[in-house]
């Protein structure tokens, strides 16, 4: 089997091609709101727009426990970067990359949406 090498400058093209567009100005919303109240420890706001399953789902006791963790970073500043969106189990999984300014390593959000609804906000 023969292979083909493509020349650097191609490559670079394609990757640049790749990268996800600006996110839509409600997914952003979305976004800052969700990382709000995480930063605020406030679970009516998180809760504000979630779908009932996630409502049933996340609790005060939980909030707390994130909240603790990343509040003094988020405090200290923060770029999110959207990454793109994918479709799995019949919901749109936008996908955000976070980065600290305090060092911390960077995180990964993906914030599950069914129609207007979040259905699940996941940072890792």
């Amino acid at each position: 089997m023969k292979r083909t090498l493509l020349p650097a400058a191609l490559i670079a093209t394609l990757a640049a091609a790749t990268l996800a567009a600006d996110p839509e100005p409600a997914a952003q919303a979305t976004l800052d709101r969700l990382i709000g109240a995480v930063q605020k420890n406030d679970l009516p706001t998180l809760l504000q727009h979630a779908s009932p399953q996630m409502k049933e789902g996340l609790t005060q006791q939980l909030l707390d426990s994130v909240s603790k963790d990343l509040s003094p970073h988020l405090q200290k500043g923060y770029t999110a970067t959207y990454l793109g969106d994918l479709h799995q189990r019949g919901v749109r999984v936008l996908l955000w990359k976070l980065t600290f300014k305090d060092g911390r390593d960077d995180a990964l959000v993906r914030v599950a949406m069914q129609g207007e609804d979040v259905a699940g906000f996941f940072i890792q």
